[in-house]
């Protein structure tokens, strides 16, 4: 399991969720979601400001990069989703090498 899983697995139980819940508040399917959930597969880019919404996350690095994450104890004065937004359009506007790198860098742990 990666940070990302489990921290995607936290932030659910934290809100008593299920996996259809969130899948569904989430816009994905379930069997991806528990894909994300165990490891399989990650979740675009593009998904990680719905997801903090849905799971209100307010410190959404700590969410992507710390292990000992917990969804009781976020700093509300942590940067929070605007600063997303602002990634999506750069991510947006990439092309030809630096997309493509920044899509095998996403795609990584």
């Amino acid at each position: 399991m990666s940070i990302l899983s489990d921290n995607l697995k936290k932030a659910r139980h934290h809100l008593a969720f299920t996996q259809q819940k969130a899948a569904r508040e989430i816009g994905v399917k379930r069997p991806l979601l528990g894909a994300w959930e165990e490891g399989r597969a990650k979740p675009s880019i593009l998904l990680l400001p719905i997801i903090c919404q849905v799971y209100c996350i307010v410190d959404w690095r700590g969410f992507l990069t710390k292990e000992q994450w917990d969804p009781a104890r976020q700093n509300p004065s942590a940067s929070s989703l605007p600063e997303f937004s602002s990634i999506e359009k750069r991510y947006r506007k990439l092309r030809g090498v630096p997309r493509q790198l920044a899509d095998i860098l996403l795609k990584e742990n």
